[in-house]
């Protein structure tokens, strides 16, 4: 492993640390730091959440990255457990099925370990939990934390194409269920990627 990589994993390890784990599924790096980062990546961190609970994970998220001071750890990817059930046993890309099984977990690795298995053998079992209170204040989180997430990333993603080009260009999908950053330069690669022996 290169100095490179240990030097990112510790700084997720870091800030998983600030980030409380109740309503937490699952915390892991994805991204270029999950294969070998070049020294100016950033560190794309993945978070699960409980159902029903993942605006309010986002809030202490963004709470823990201000706590722990690191620009480079990116809050590129959340989803909750009935999406990422869903997602897990849906029709995945060569690409995503690759990037799935090289994400580092760093909490709830057993919880992944299902996922993976529901990738693999196209399984889901559906999850209708009742209504709870929790329901109504991740409602009002998402309310008031969505639009202002989605302001912030498309002026990140501006000031990025003005840096590096167009290519740079990067956009955020919003829902109840999940949030992630949808990158210009991730389409163009997943259209050509093929896979390998070891993703079938």
């Amino acid at each position: 492993m290169s100095e490179s990589k240990t030097r990112k994993i510790e700084q997720a390890v870091n800030f998983s640390g600030y980030l409380k784990k109740k309503s937490v599924k699952f915390i892991g790096i994805s991204g270029s730091v999950s294969y070998e980062p070049r020294e100016e990546d950033d560190v794309d961190v993945f978070i699960i959440s409980e159902k029903s609970k993942l605006w309010t994970v986002i809030l202490k998220s963004l709470i823990a990255r201000r706590m722990v001071r690191d620009k480079e750890i990116c809050l590129s990817l959340f989803m909750d457990a009935d999406y990422a059930a869903d997602f897990y046993s849906g029709s995945m890309s060569p690409l995503k099925k690759t990037d799935a099984k090289r994400v580092i977990p760093l909490h709830g690795s057993e919880y992944y370990e299902e996922l993976l298995f529901k990738m693999k053998t196209h399984s889901n079992v559906g999850n209708n939990g009742r209504f709870k209170i929790h329901s109504i204040v991740d409602f009002v989180i998402f309310l008031f934390l969505a639009p202002f997430l989605y302001i912030k990333t498309q002026i990140n993603s501006h000031i990025d194409v003005m840096k590096k080009g167009e290519s740079a260009k990067f956009s955020p999908k919003i829902s109840r269920r999940y949030f992630y950053l949808d990158s210009e330069k991730y389409r163009r690669y997943e259209m050509d990627f093929k896979g390998d022996d070891n993703d079938k």
